[in-house]
Parts: structure tokens; C-alpha cells; sequence
């Protein structure tokens, strides 16, 4: 339940995103939560020879003005601290993630005018009783259009980013 249908027509940039299965059941858990709004949050993880590994996420509140359904805001502290316990670690953030709820998981307009270039972008798609779907999403240019990436669950992933 990837959104395969969606990226059917989107450019691949080849990478990967690897995400264990746990912390995609518990993105899965947090959009399923927050419907009708808009849940969101931070990927923590490493570069890694494989593609990007998802380490762990900080999930954020969302403080968007506006409607909370279409829209999404990471909250300035939940960002902050991200920031703050990464710097001098071998992690980094490495993405952002929200749901989209009643909505496809592809990026609307509004995610490609808000994004930060070169990191990835998971978008879970959510309805009134379950996840739709889940794609990952990156731009590599201001203005340039999104392009999706595979996301692999894997098993467990040890702290030194290799999967067990």
C-alpha cells in the first residue's frame, strides 16, 4: 500500500528511503489519530549506501493557520530540538512527513511552494478508518517538480544505521 498508482507517472530519483516497519506503523498510528487534520513531523536518520535510513521521528504539532486539513506547519520547537540533537551526531534530518487526509499521498501545491530542496518529503494518505497509502517525495530545485523515491520497509535498524 504504497500509492503505487500515484508514482506510476512521477519521475524516480532512484534513491530509497528506508523506514522500519515499526516506525511506519507508528506514522500509520499518528495519521489515523489526527484525522480530519493534517498529523506531521520530522525524519531523523543517515545518508547511507542503500538510500536514506530513517532512524526515528520526531513527531510535531501541527500549528498551521488556516485549515488544518489541507495544510500543515511543524511546530518551531519540535524543529528547534531536532536540530539541536542532531548537530553533533552522525544523524541529521533528513525529511519531513504529513498526511494527507481524504487526499491521494502525492504532494499538492502547496507542499512544492513550502519545500525544502534535497529532502525527502512522506506523505501517508489517510481516510476516516484507515492509511490509503504511503509515498515518499523530493526536490532537488526551487520550482523544479517533485520527484518520488521507493520507500522500503526494512527490519529493525541498529543505531550504527545498518538493518538487523
Amino acid at each position: 500500500m504504497m500509492c503505487e498508482q500515484t508514482c506510476e507517472t512521477a519521475i524516480s530519483t532512484g534513491q530509497r528511503l528506508l523506514l522500519s516497519s515499526t516506525l511506519a506503523a507508528q506514522l500509520e498510528q499518528q495519521a489515523v489519530r489526527a484525522y480530519p487534520y493534517e498529523c506531521c513531523g520530522i525524519l531523523i536518520g543517515v545518508h547511507h549506501e542503500a538510500g536514506v535510513m530513517v532512524r526515528r521521528v520526531a513527531a510535531a504539532e501541527n500549528i498551521a493557520v488556516g485549515d488544518r486539513r489541507r495544510q500543515y506547519q511543524i511546530d518551531w520547537e519540535t524543529l528547534f530540538e531536532s536540530v539541536r540533537r542532531t548537530r553533533d551526531s552522525r544523524e541529521a534530518i533528513v525529511g519531513f512527513y504529513h498526511s494527507h487526509p481524504d487526499g491521494a499521498c502525492q504532494p499538492s501545491s502547496l507542499d512544492h511552494r513550502n519545500a525544502w530542496i534535497d529532502y525527502a518529503y512522506l506523505i501517508v494518505g489517510v481516510s476516516r478508518v484507515a492509511v490509503t497509502g504511503m509515498a515518499c517525495w523530493r526536490i532537488h530545485a526551487r520550482g523544479a517538480p517533485f520527484n518520488w523515491e521507493t520507500v522500503d520497509r526494512v527490519g529493525l535498524i541498529d543505531t550504527a544505521g545498518s538493518r538487523i
